[in-house]
């Protein structure tokens, strides 16, 4: 396992992904995600979440075999690069929703119907999104053991001590293989204890990495409108 290839790919995957400029340049699904006529926001979020490199499908250079995330299972990086591979047939690799889809979607429609939104609002779709999304990199066959909870999280919900842990719903991967790693950092993540805002604090010191600035508009628009949402998650800790 070579952590320091694993976090350079990253890097170089999202140097590609602040390029794009989606603040001021927003992507087609970021705007279905805002429009009010739309009230089904499954496949906006995933193929969002696509072009930040967080997919099993394609190939490396299009950010494909999970290249742009950020958290990763050791089983995955003992994985051979040149063995990576998302496709049905032979697939070795899969992208996992550590905060299912199904539940960004739902949270989501309530943030909407909380507040009015039009489409010139893409800057809060933006920073809710990127807080609000957390996906891992599995080798294929870890996501069995998530059967249970394949499209649920309590890190939602106020009552309950994964309130604000998106990584606590990992708490049935049991084997050592099954160790996620933040690999910007190179630190072993704490299932118990990884917060949104660390998530949020993750993805800005990627950007601030991957573009080689420390500050320009999507950086200041997560600061502004990202940090209060992450803040609005933060659990009960010390919980165990």
């Amino acid at each position: 396992m070579d952590m320091d290839a694993e976090r350079e790919q990253l890097i170089e995957t999202w140097h590609g992904v602040v390029a794009q400029k989606w603040r001021q340049n927003p992507c087609c699904d970021m705007l279905r995600l805002l429009d009010a006529k739309n009230k089904v926001f499954n496949m906006p979020f995933r193929r969002c979440h696509d072009r930040l490199g967080w997919k099993s499908k394609d190939d490396l250079r299009l950010g494909g075999i999970c290249a742009g995330t950020i958290y990763r299972t050791d089983s995955f990086m003992k994985g051979p690069l040149c063995k990576r591979t998302g496709k049905k047939t032979g697939q070795t690799v899969h992208i996992e929703h550590t905060v299912p889809v199904k539940v960004l979607e739902s949270k989501w429609s309530e943030f909407r119907n909380d507040r009015p939104i039009t489409e010139a609002d893409q800057k809060v779709a933006y920073a809710w999104l990127l807080t609000h999304s957390v996906t891992t990199a599995f080798a294929k066959g870890q996501e069995a053991q998530l059967t249970p909870v394949k499209d649920t999280t309590a890190a939602f919900d106020k009552k309950s001590d994964d309130f604000g842990l998106p990584f606590r719903r990992y708490k049935a991967l049991s084997n050592p293989q099954d160790i996620v790693w933040n690999v910007l950092s190179k630190q072993c993540i704490d299932f118990n204890t990884w917060t949104f805002e660390q998530h949020l604090d993750s993805i800005l010191k990627l950007m601030r990495e991957a573009w080689g600035r420390t500050s320009f508009p999507e950086i200041a628009c997560l600061e502004t409108l990202g940090k209060p949402l992450a803040y609005a998650l933060r659990p009960r800790l010390p919980a165990y």
